[in-house]
């Protein structure tokens, strides 16, 4: 039997659920953040020839069969230091957010994004959603009319 001693390794959090296309970060939602546990990022950085591995537009299983397909693929581990929030950090950049798990997910969020070479995205997921649904590839629960499919910033 496994004694429990009520340590837990770090969560690790990894860009590529919420980057657009392998370019561009998208923010952080609260679950991994709320919590103001150390956190220990990991930015894998993609390289490849002819075909992208985003999941953008394309359907699944022909992505996944021209994928499969190709042996040009690289990706490169950058494993970064375990990050603890403290005080400091919220005093400094409490304009980041309201509460503190914003300001320490936009913290990782800028370390990442830097260490990656990614540029910021703040896009909502929910404008991926609704082009999907004019490539036919996902039926919407919303009319495009309820709400503008992308917001210009």
């Amino acid at each position: 039997m496994i004694e429990h001693t009520g340590k837990y390794p770090p969560i690790c959090i990894f860009p590529e659920g919420g980057t657009s296309n392998g370019h561009y970060l998208l923010t952080f939602k609260r679950g991994a953040f709320s919590s103001l546990r150390a956190v220990k990022p990991i930015v894998l950085k993609y390289s490849f020839g002819t075909l992208s591995p985003a999941w953008d537009i394309v359907p699944f299983v022909p992505l996944l069969i021209m994928q499969l397909s190709l042996f040009d693929f690289k990706c490169e581990i950058h494993e970064l230091p375990v990050f603890t929030p403290n005080d400091y950090l919220f005093q400094q950049h409490s304009n980041k957010g309201e509460d503190k798990w914003e300001v320490y997910a936009w913290a990782i969020r800028e370390i990442m994004s830097l260490v990656g070479d990614m540029e910021k995205n703040d896009q909502p997921f929910r404008d991926k959603l609704h082009y999907e649904a004019i490539l036919g590839f996902r039926k919407e629960s919303k009319k495009p009319e309820d709400e503008p499919l992308l917001q210009v910033q």
